[in-house]
């Protein structure tokens, strides 16, 4: 597995690591970590979205910081602007984590659709840069991104709408349904998900899917096993549109891409 692919795989898998929120009695939003580290190890799976990709299961390092201002995630990070019971503003970095190494596809399976790997060009990882505003309240969170690629892989934008749910079931369990869309500029979406102009020229047939709305999904739980250490798991799906799965260079069965994540983490 090269180093690119590597780095992909554990920091999007980071993304799943942020620490779960507790809903206090009188519905406002309690971070049970606020100014503490979270340090761990945690499992994940991630099924293949490229032609020739392999679903993966790999072990990750788990780092997260929750203080009054600044805030670290894994992959995803900011400063509060503005920040109270009910309302926040955060300036945030968020990675972007959707690059594709071309050594990971299979040739076999490339050639049984007229490709080969000398024909593709690598999908860059990168970092977005942005603004996030978050509405909390007795019924849950809802966020609102808007996003642009600071690192030139994309040079594109995207914007993102969340609403979580936590739900306090007893001492030890917090369990958090969350549901979202990500928006995808017509120039991101052609780049992660359409042929490049170098593919092209290569014989590598010209799609270009245009703007994205891609629907997500998540189910996710913590288990305090004391005052410092909690188990938690996630699964997740993307929901990919038709405009997406019709891409040359996308898995002919795949109509959504799912991570499965499980760890332990002790904070401090």
């Amino acid at each position: 597995m090269s180093e690119f692919s590597m780095r992909k795989r554990i920091l999007s898998v980071a993304i799943l690591t942020v620490p779960l929120v507790a809903m206090a009695q009188d519905g406002k939003v309690e971070d049970a970590s606020q100014g503490k580290w979270n340090l761990g190890l945690g499992v994940s799976a991630r099924t293949g979205t490229y032609l020739g990709q392999k679903d993966k299961v790999m072990p990750f390092p788990v780092l997260s910081y929750e203080g009054e201002r600044l805030f670290l995630r894994g992959g995803y990070g900011g400063l509060h602007l503005l920040n109270n019971d009910s309302f926040s503003v955060s300036a945030i970095v968020s990675g972007k984590f959707d690059g594709l190494d071309v050594k990971d596809m299979k040739e076999s399976t490339l050639a049984k659709y007229g490709l080969s790997r000398s024909q593709l060009e690598d999908r860059k990882m990168g970092a977005d840069v942005g603004i996030e505003a978050a509405w909390k309240g007795r019924y849950g969170v809802l966020a609102a991104q808007a996003l642009t690629d600071a690192t030139g892989a994309s040079k594109a934008a995207e914007a993102k709408l969340n609403y979580q749910y936590f739900w306090q079931v007893g001492n030890r369990w917090t369990i958090v349904p969350n549901v979202g869309l990500t928006w995808m500029s017509e120039k991101r979406a052609n780049y992660y998900y359409g042929t490049l102009d170098k593919e092209v020229a290569r014989g590598v047939a010209s799609y270009k899917p245009g703007s994205l709305v891609i629907p997500h999904l998540s189910l996710g739980a913590t288990y305090a096993i004391n005052a410092d250490w909690k188990l938690t798991g996630v699964v997740s799906h993307q929901i990919l549109p038709d405009k997406a799965t019709a891409s040359p260079l996308i898995q002919k069965d795949k109509e959504g891409v799912t991570n499965i994540f499980v760890g332990v983490s002790r904070s401090f």
